[in-house]
């Protein structure tokens, strides 16, 4: 099912993009250039952007934002981890992982551990999916209040968070 996920998030990031107010720079496939030079340990160039290809940005999403994270490791339904790594690829992972903890009422870490896994074991997941996607919608509206430049990707972040939601 993680083929899936990343097929998704890749179709959903698009290829290659540079607009003048987004804070990432130019991106491929969602992949910002600060990704790429840490993945390939080097300085990149523009270039190197554009030539980013879907099966390198499979390989990155699959290690930052799933292996890494822990998410591949969660007994949750697919609803759930979809948004825990989509929402690690707009936000950052450490970050996706203190909301849901916050959420379980365990301490806000940033790393999938025992207690989270105990959490996690016995919260409803369709609501524990619901309030991160309220928060998403909440962080969208704290980023466009600290910068109006930001507003003009207001439209595409709500619609991916609320595109989670579970009846």
């Amino acid at each position: 099912m993680l083929t899936n996920t990343i097929a998704s998030l890749i179709t959903k990031e698009g290829g290659f993009i540079n607009h003048p107010d987004d804070r990432g720079g130019p991106t491929n496939y969602g992949i910002t250039q600060a990704t790429l030079q840490w993945w390939l340990k080097r300085p990149v160039t523009l270039a190197d952007i554009k030539s980013i290809t879907p099966e390198l940005a499979t390989e990155i999403y699959t290690t930052l934002y799933v292996k890494n994270p822990g998410f591949d490791t969660l007994d949750v339904p697919d609803f759930l981890r979809d948004q825990l790594i989509d929402f690690g690829v707009n936000s950052g992972p450490r970050l996706v992982v203190m909301k849901l903890q916050t959420i379980l009422g365990v301490p806000a870490d940033g790393d999938i551990g025992p207690d989270t896994k105990a959490a996690l074991a016995i919260h409803d997941h369709r609501q524990l999916n619901n309030q991160l996607a309220i928060a998403r919608l909440q962080m969208v509206g704290r980023i466009i209040n600290r910068d109006k430049s930001q507003a003009v990707f207001a439209a595409g972040w709500i619609n991916r968070a609320c595109s989670f939601f579970q009846p």
